[in-house]
């Protein structure tokens, strides 16, 4: 507290924010600017001494700290909206949500002192204001203007955000600008170009025009209008908004052909077209060879998507010795991921589920007891960092915690003992009761998943409660129309060498 410049984690915006305001959906950010000012009414400000002080310095945030960013937006925007982009700003950019902070004036201004000055009618005078602005978009270096709707920005309709973007823009190379957009209204970008919505663009860009920018106070717009307009001029900022946007239009188009692609690419691998869907997904390749994300971490997560559909082909074939070409493509993958500091995001841990699946096959091919020891150090980690990530509970961690079960059964398996066999038990419940409480129980990992859990059971002997999950993994199979893959033929087997066996022996029809 006292820093200049400190501002929320990320982190803290998207899981305690607007609990902390008492905001809604549908809360904009002048909705709660009384209860900003009430949380930290009572506290003196450790920059002035007085009493009251700026909300983030109070905010009970573990990572707040010196701000790495800073966001441009208007008090007309929905808090949720500025959550949600920030979140997928992290997210898209695997950027750790507790390293990024974020300067957001509602947050680190002091409205006591701003409320205390228009009582008393005061002004700061707009060139204080403006060195003061500037040498603190210098200071955080990387300015995010949210831009909503996509198809006609309110931002730019705002003087005060012309002047932020101009400030950003004035600096050149000192300040790095990435035009944000909200996941909606990413969607609805995404919707509109899919129906051939090519002239919205067009339109939207064309309809940028800082000189119609209007602000609250007219003074303020006209000494704002009156910078730009003897500074660059409207067209250059004008210019500068529309390239940026144009970029933002581009890469969000070619990112949708990308995900298009890999959706495609993993339908077909589940089905067991590995040839058809490793094809669409280094299709998907060459579009980012062409956009130079030859090593981004969305190009890193495309190569594993690929290892990983090889390995399930080539493996499940026969193709034993893959597993170890498989294992140095995604040390390869880890080795680019660090090298662009993205190690600790959900690309990072989605591959460490990869690694610790292979790494199990490649223990039960070779029986090597020490790689074993390294599959599970190396999912406990993935399960530490889905837990840093806030994502343990989401699909990915649901089937990482699979995954680690089904090396903890192995283990239990080999030991028979009953510590072991608890320990595999809980970590099976666990991503059971995420599969439940999401309503995943439809999903190919889930019902992947209940297969393992009954794997474990089989090799225990305990035939009965073996096929009761094989009975479940063989209805969720069917329901997902994958009864010609490998996996329905390999549950199908276990379940007829399990009724063979058991005891209960209540569905004949599954055992033919």
């Amino acid at each position: 507290p006292g820093d200049e410049f400190r501002a929320l984690s990320v982190w803290f915006i998207v899981n305690k924010l607007m609990d902390d305001l008492g905001a809604k959906d549908d809360s904009k950010v002048y909705n709660v600017e009384p209860r900003i000012r009430e949380k930290g009414a009572d506290m003196d400000c450790p920059r002035d001494g007085k009493k009251g002080t700026a909300y983030v310095d109070v905010a009970e945030d573990p990572y707040a700290g010196s701000a790495t960013h800073m966001l441009s937006y208007t008090w007309g925007y929905y808090l949720k909206e500025i959550k949600d982009t920030l979140q997928r700003f992290c997210l898209d950019n695997n950027l750790d949500m507790k390293e990024v902070r974020v300067w957001m004036c509602f947050a680190c201004v002091n409205q006591h002192r701003v409320k205390e000055a228009q009582a008393k009618g005061e002004t700061v005078p707009f060139e204080d204001f403006k060195k003061i602005f500037g040498e603190r978009v210098q200071k955080i270096g990387h300015i995010l203007p949210m831009m909503s709707p996509w198809n006609a920005p309110f931002y730019i309709t705002r003087v005060w955000c012309c002047f932020e973007i101009f400030t950003a823009i004035d600096l050149g190379d000192k300040c790095k600008v990435t035009v944000l957009l909200p996941p909606r209204q990413s969607t609805e970008f995404s919707e509109a170009f899919d129906k051939g919505a090519e002239k919205m663009v067009f339109q939207a860009l064309k309809s940028i025009d800082v000189a119609k920018a209007q602000a609250s106070m007219p003074e303020d717009k006209e000494q704002i209008l009156r910078l730009i307009r003897e500074g660059p001029g409207y067209k250059k900022v004008n210019t500068e908004v529309v390239k940026h946007l144009r970029q933002w239009f581009m890469m969000q188009a070619c990112r949708n052909e990308v995900d298009r692609l890999c959706k495609l690419g993993r339908v077909y691998t589940t089905f067991g077209s590995y040839e058809a869907g490793i094809f669409m997904l280094e299709k998907s390749v060459e579009i980012l060879e062409k956009l130079d994300e030859t090593s981004s971490p969305l190009a890193v997560q495309v190569h594993t998507n690929i290892t990983e559909a090889q390995f399930m082909h080539k493996f499940y074939s026969g193709e034993t010795s893959f597993a170890g070409e498989a294992l140095e493509a995604y040390a390869e993958a880890e080795k680019l991921l660090k090298s662009s500091n993205s190690d600790a995001t959900l690309v990072a841990a989605e591959l460490n589920s990869k690694i610790c699946l292979v790494m199990r096959e490649k223990v039960n091919a070779d029986q090597d007891e020490d790689l074993q020891k390294k599959a599970l150090k190396k999912a406990e980690e993935g399960r530490k960092l889905f837990e840093n990530l806030g994502r343990l509970k989401s699909c990915e961690g649901m089937w990482h915690l699979f995954v680690h079960a089904l090396m903890l059964g192995d283990v239990a398996a080999r030991d028979r003992s009953d510590a072991s066999i608890k320990k595999a038990v809980a970590v099976y419940e666990e991503a059971v009761a995420i599969g439940k409480e999401l309503e995943l129980m439809g999903e190919e990992y889930y019902v992947k998943g209940i297969h393992a859990y009954g794997i474990m059971y089989f090799l225990l002997d305990r035939y009965d409660d073996a096929a009761d999950y094989f009975a479940e993994a063989k209805s969720g199979y069917e329901a997902l129309g994958m009864t010609d893959t490998m996996f329905f033929m390999m549950c199908s087997c276990h379940a007829g060498l399990v009724y063979a066996k058991a005891e209960k022996k209540k569905d004949v029809k599954l055992a033919a």
